[in-house]
């Protein structure tokens, strides 16, 4: 007996910076940002000096040396992109005991200088057209993922930059948390470039599933790092 699964996936991209302390610096100074004491104070070093008022003209001073956005705080904002190679995804139909498979290239580009989390969930387990038939998910988590084994729906990040080892290069399976955006993977360094990153499923039924078409919607949060 055949089973039709279908997994639909909703993009979504937030930039977020946690906290509200932040530095700028080169290869040659670096200056801490700092939340104003009495609306205004001052800061140096051996080398420069920083007067902050509470009310500085906003914009972007600079030397051949150094260039120094200006506000209250100034901090520049940073932007961040998430985009999927397709929006929805067909895995195909199961035969109980030959698992099917399918992917999702997630590329992301920012421009933080500490790199971007990507996060997976989705918002309920695989369901059947009847709203009530479900399919269990594979017991492993991302904390440890595990190699793939006995019936469920399951998830492994296959290729990515600087790919922990703890998915076996695509070998190692957890499920996808259930409306907990959980960090699947990290790329904790500046990237100049679009990043992609292929996240594939895999999923297995038991005989006595009950035939018919099952879904899911997956949702991907790219985050930028501070």
């Amino acid at each position: 007996m055949k089973f039709k699964f279908y997994l639909y996936l909703l993009i979504i991209g937030i930039l977020t910076f946690r906290g509200s302390v932040f530095a700028i610096g080169s290869s040659s100074y670096q200056i801490p940002q700092f939340q104003l004491p009495n609306f205004g104070g001052s800061s140096s070093s051996s080398n420069y000096k920083l007067e902050s008022a509470s009310g500085p003209m906003v914009g972007v001073s600079s030397s051949s040396s150094y260039g120094l956005d200006m506000g209250f705080p100034s901090v520049t904002g940073g932007t961040i992109s998430i985009s999927l190679d397709s929006n929805s995804v067909n895995i195909g139909q199961l035969t109980p005991g030959t698992p099917i498979s399918g992917q999702t290239s997630a590329t992301v580009a920012t421009d933080a200088l500490a790199g971007y989390n990507l996060a997976i969930e989705k918002n309920q387990l695989i369901t059947h057209t009847d709203l009530s038939t479900t399919v269990a998910d594979v017991s492993a988590t991302i904390a440890s993922p595990a190699p793939w084994s006995g019936t469920g729906f399951g998830f492994t990040v296959s290729s990515g930059t600087s790919l922990e080892a703890k998915w076996g290069s695509g070998s190692n399976y957890a499920l996808i948390p259930t409306q907990t955006a959980t960090t699947a993977h990290s790329v904790v360094q500046a990237i100049t470039a679009p990043d992609a990153t292929v996240v594939s499923y895999k999923l297995d039924t038991s005989v006595a599933q009950k035939s018919g078409s099952y879904s899911t919607l997956v949702s991907f949060v790219a985050t930028a790092l501070p």
